[in-house]
Formats: structure tokens, C-alpha cells, sequence
């Protein structure tokens, strides 16, 4: 192989699901607390919504009854497609470097599942577009809302 920069191995965090991540609530939200063990979904879960959609698929389930573990890729490898709105975790706590990112609409693809590529989040690759360039071997570069591979 001619690019020794090929990703070999690729890890993705979900949350654990009792129905077998088909795009659906957990059948027994309230039994799942291997969740609480992520923050995200500990501090914005709503025990009470989630029991009265338990089982149910999310395209079935306006967005604003969606559980907690939706931007925590709990539709991982859901087998249809949809789109939700994100927003940047750090838009609000860090406006000066973050303020200006605003929520952005996302379409994951049947069977498909976000990713976050965590090299690329460290403080030492903060604001270097060379160094990611040299060790990806892509070619990358800084626009105002982060990186933008090509």
C-alpha cells in the first residue's frame, strides 16, 4: 500500500440501547443507566417524555420528544434516514472562540453514524491546519467554523 495514512480502525462512542439501535426509543428507558454515565444525556434527560415514547421508532416521535441520547449517536445505525438540527456544545460557554458557529441541520443516511474525529479536537491541534495536514496526509484546511477536509 502506497499511503501508510489510511485509517485502519475507526471507534465510535453510543449509548447503550436496549433495542438493538434501530432508530428507536429504548424499550425500558428508565432501566438504561449505563446513559447516565454520559453527561450530556445525564443533564438533559427526561425520564417522564422518554417513558411515554418508549419503543417507538423517532420517525414516529415529533423532534422535541426525542430522548436525550439522540446527539449522543443514539440512532446509530438507524435503517432509515433523517435530519436533525446541531448545535456546537461550545457556542454558548465559549462565545469568543465559539459564538459565531450557529445550529447547522444535519442528514445522516440510513444505516449511517456520526463520528468525531477526537485527534482533531485536542488543544494542540487547535488552530493548526499544518499540522493536520502532516499527519492525515488530507488535504485541510481552517475556514471560520473549523476544519473542512477537501
Amino acid at each position: 500500500m502506497g499511503n501508510s495514512k489510511l485509517i485502519k480502525h475507526l471507534s465510535i462512542r453510543v449509548p447503550w440501547h436496549d433495542n438493538g439501535w434501530d432508530g428507536s426509543v429504548c424499550n425500558k428507558p428508565l432501566e438504561n443507566d449505563s446513559c447516565l454515565r454520559l453527561k450530556r444525556i445525564a443533564l438533559t434527560r427526561e425520564d417522564e417524555k422518554e417513558e411515554e415514547v418508549a419503543g417507538k421508532s423517532i420517525e414516529e416521535i415529533e423532534k422535541k420528544y426525542w430522548p436525550a441520547c439522540i446527539p449522543e449517536r443514539g440512532t446509530f445505525m438507524a435503517p432509515f434516514e433523517f435530519e436533525k438540527d446541531t448545535s456546537h456544545p461550545y457556542a454558548n460557554t465559549s462565545k469568543d472562540t465559539h459564538g459565531h458557529l450557529a445550529p447547522t441541520r444535519q442528514r445522516f443516511p440510513a444505516y449511517s453514524a456520526a463520528a468525531i474525529p477526537f485527534r482533531w479536537m485536542m488543544k494542540d491541534m487547535l488552530g493548526s491546519a499544518d499540522k493536520l495536514n502532516k499527519e492525515t496526509g488530507m488535504k485541510v484546511s481552517q475556514g471560520d467554523g473549523g476544519f473542512v477536509r477537501f
